[in-house]
Parts: structure tokens; sequence; C-alpha cells
């Protein structure tokens, strides 16, 4: 309930990165990655502790603290304008669904593989879980990859016509010929709320089945297999280039009367 009485605040300006009646505390620093700061829009204050990603160049390295309890969300450079030697560019491997209105990512990076969600609206992005790789499995992935991409996954890193950008720094393939099994409740109380969200959560398990299977199919023997950990919903992060959109749906914790 609380997103959407944020996503009206935001519609209604309140919560805008460009409102000028927007006053940030100064920032407490914890350590030289995780700050907290407090934001104060029209009487709503909102308090939230993030950690930075640590900048590798061509990527970004998310720090094991970032899912210590404390931390509420994760904030990454931009790369999307890096050139990458092929060599060491990330891989993206997403799919979208209604159960979030937006996608679900896999990222693998040189160090770590991500599980993520993204959009194209104002909706949140979350960080779900993070494994670390080796510099083999992380070769042995790229290249394959790009010799034999996966079945049924559009590649977005081909230059076409219909098309202004390509990313330079990650090969990206979508899985356009998915399909949710989950449908939208016509009407939202506690029973079917539960009901779509379980409905959301075995869909996610048997799709990242399907991607450990794509990822493992390019290690050879001689290259430690990768299993991916479960969703634990309970610590999922925020996720994003900007502390100020991550504050917008962060919860109000005070009400100026």
């Amino acid at each position: 309930m609380s997103r959407y009485i944020n996503l009206i605040l935001l519609l209604l300006g309140l919560y805008s990165c460009d409102n000028p009646k927007t006053k940030h505390e100064p920032l407490h620093i914890v350590d030289s990655k995780i700050f907290s700061d407090t934001q104060t829009v029209g009487g709503y204050t909102k308090k939230a502790v993030f950690i930075q990603t640590i900048d590798r160049g061509d990527y970004f390295y998310i720090p094991k603290s970032a899912f210590l309890d404390t931390v509420n969300a994760v904030i990454f450079q931009d790369k999307d304008f890096e050139k990458v030697s092929p060599d060491n560019r990330t891989i993206e491997l997403s799919w979208n669904t209604i159960c979030n209105d937006g996608s679900y990512i896999l990222t693998i990076t040189p160090e770590q593989i991500f599980f993520s969600s993204g959009h194209d609206n104002p909706n949140p992005n979350e960080l779900y879980w993070v494994i670390e790789i080796d510099k083999s499995q992380f070769d042995a992935i790229n290249k394959g990859i790009r010799r034999n991409p996966p079945v049924n996954f559009y590649n977005l890193s081909i230059p076409r016509n219909d098309s202004l950008f390509q990313p330079q720094n990650s090969y990206r393939y979508y899985e356009d010929k998915y399909q949710d099994s989950c449908t939208i409740p016509q009407e939202w109380n506690e029973k079917t709320e539960k009901y779509f969200a379980t409905c959301c959560d075995k869909m996610i398990y048997k799709q990242l089945i399907i991607y450990s299977a794509i990822l493992n199919s390019y290690l050879s023997g001689k290259v430690n297999s990768i299993k991916f950990p479960n969703v634990n919903r309970d610590n999922v992060k925020g996720f994003g280039m900007s502390k100020n959109m991550i504050f917008d749906w962060m919860p109000i914790i005070h009400i100026k009367q």
C-alpha cells in the first residue's frame, strides 16, 4: 500500500528529484562506501542508509556489506556510455514480467553475478542477491555467449536501424519469447495479493533455473559450475544510480504536524 501512496506523492511532485523544496541533512559517513541521509520534502521525512558500489572502471563491484540488515539501498555507477574491451564486457540476460511491471535482470561481471529488477517507468528497482565468480568462469561465459548466444533471446547489443543507441560496455540479451503464467488480480486484497506474489516467486525460481543452465552450458569440465541462491524477500535492497530516486520509494518516517 505504501508504494501506491508514494506513487501518488511522486506524481504530485512531492518527491521529485528537481523539487526546489527538497532539503538534505549533511551526510553522515559511516565508512568509505556506506552513508546515511535524510530527505525532507513538504513535511514528509525519510531516512535511509546507502552503500556505494566500487568503481572498477569497466564495471562496478557490489561490496558484501550491501546486504547488511542496516543497509537500505545500493547506488551504482552508470557504465552505459563507457567503451569496454569485448573480453571485459558484462553480460545481461533479462525478461519482462507483469510481476513488477518491468523486467528481471541477471548480470554477469568479471567478478560477480547479481540478480535485480529494472523499469522504464518510475517504479523502484531492487537488488535481490549477489554471488562471486572467478576469472575462468567469467571468461568462459563471456566468450561462449558471444560465440553461441542463447536461443529465444533478442540480442540488444547488435546495431540496428531502429535503435539510436547500442551499449559498448555490455552484451545484452532479452528473452522476448517469454510469457508470464501469473495474472494480475481483478480485485486486490490480502488473499489475492498473496496468491499473486507466490505465483511470481515460483516464476522467478523457474526462470533462474533456466538461466543457470544457460550460463553453465558455457563452462567446461575444468571450470566450476555456478549455482544461484534463492531470492530472500526479507533482504531485498533498493538499487539505482540516484540516491534521490531511491528516496522516492523509501517509507515515510515522520510527517510534520
